[in-house]
């Protein structure tokens, strides 16, 4: 008996649409991205150095904005931005210290550069305010400093840390591959070219047959030097924006507001140094930005749990994420369903048996039923595997180095 249920329903008749995308310079998506990358180069770390990963989470992480001045040609900081460590990690292991700060260091150093290509060292600091203790009550008094593997439980049975759900679904509709498509051309088209910044923000509207795209896209301080430059940036901006959504299918009018809040009489244009609202005083909090898939989205189900930064052996809200994703993608792949995925821990039960596990879809015939089931449960079992969560995270980010298990 699978241990996947089916809810059969029939696919909505989709005519109104919101989807929102934070682009990787957001500050929120900043604090996402390195929620999971440290809890990664941690992972690694422990891996290589004891043969398992050792408790730890990073998924309260936090950024704090600095101070800054930008002006046509100039950029000035004031006072750095910060990535505040809010978590915990095990810094011993048998006795031997683990250097989690410079860990995370070196994690944060190897990652902006690479969605904020004028960032430099000096433009932000990392301040550690995990919790330092060893043990508790609850989980033991060697839970966070092990002896050995020995106190380490999660390597014989991975039990569910909490009670919570995770959610897939699969396909994307045309609009979600068109937001996605707009903020990766501009990244790399304009933002690697060192003239827009990477926190760029775009909300697509679909009713009926109307589209609109509401987009703020920062312009970067050193790539202009008058409000014709300005203007110029803007306009290729817009090309690109236009090129993109003017390609949605079903769309007969289409309108396009970049910069909104520009006031040409005041002067006040959209200006970043850095090219993120970090750099003036904005905050970024994992869990506020997009989700999983890369989007904010109205069109299906989702649940509120980030993934980011969690342990990937035992936090439900990162393992079943990963294995709802992986589910919804390949009933898709192979079955050509459309779908939605829903799994659902209980604190304390094991991992491999979810409380909870359903896939929705338009499924009338018995036999892609059940075959629809094998296909869950078999992908499901093999993204359960610590091998596929890390590869997961590895694939998002392509910068980090292989995670070898054993």
């Amino acid at each position: 008996m699978t241990m996947f249920e089916l809810d059969v329903e029939q696919s909505p008749s989709r005519s109104l649409e919101f989807i929102e995308k934070k682009g990787r310079g957001h500050p929120d998506s900043l604090a996402d991205a390195l929620a999971e990358i440290i809890s990664y180069c941690y992972a690694n770390y422990c891996l290589e150095n004891f043969g398992a990963v050792l408790h730890h989470y990073v998924d309260k992480l936090t950024l704090l904005g600095g101070e800054a001045r930008a002006t046509p040609g100039s950029y000035a900081q004031v006072r750095k931005f910060r990535v505040v460590l809010n978590g915990r990690f095990s810094r011993s292991f048998s006795g031997q210290e683990i250097p989690v700060l410079e860990i995370a260091r070196e994690a944060v150093r190897d990652y902006l550069p690479l969605t904020l290509p004028l960032v430099e060292d000096s433009h932000w600091e990392i301040v550690d305010n995990t919790n330092p203790s060893a043990g508790s009550s609850a989980k033991g008094w060697h839970w966070w400093a092990p002896r050995g593997l020995e106190d380490l439980p999660d390597l014989t049975l991975r039990r569910a840390n909490d009670t919570s759900l995770s959610i897939a679904s699969a396909p994307r509709t045309p609009l979600e591959m068109a937001v996605l498509a707009a903020e990766q051309e501009l990244f790399e088209g304009l933002c690697l070219a060192k003239e827009i910044g990477s926190d760029v923000k775009i909300l697509a509207s679909r009713r009926g047959r109307r589209l609109e795209v509401t987009a703020c896209v920062p312009v970067l301080a050193s790539a202009i030097g008058s409000r014709e430059d300005y203007d110029a940036i803007k306009a290729r901006v817009q090309h690109v924006l236009d090129e993109i959504f003017r390609k949605v299918p079903n769309v007969d009018e289409f309108a396009l507001y970049l910069n909104t809040r520009d006031d040409v009489a005041a002067g006040d244009l959209y200006l970043l140094g850095l090219g993120t609202a970090l750099e003036h005083g904005d905050e970024g909090v994992v869990g506020r930005g997009n989700r999983s898939n890369g989007l904010i989205s109205t069109e299906f189900p989702m649940s509120l749990d980030a993934p980011w930064g969690k342990n990937p052996v035992y936090f439900s809200g990162r393992v079943y994420d990963g294995c709802a994703r992986a589910v919804s993608e390949e009933l898709w792949s192979q079955l050509g369903m459309p779908n939605s995925v829903y799994l659902a821990s209980q604190n304390g039960r094991p991992l491999a048996d979810p409380w909870q596990a359903v896939v929705r879809a338009p499924i009338a015939d018995d036999v892609v039923k059940e075959r629809a089931l094998t296909v869950a449960e078999e992908t499901f079992r093999r993204a359960l595997s610590l091998d596929f969560q890390l590869a997961d995270t590895q694939r998002r980010h392509p910068h980090l180095p292989v995670v070898k298990t054993a």
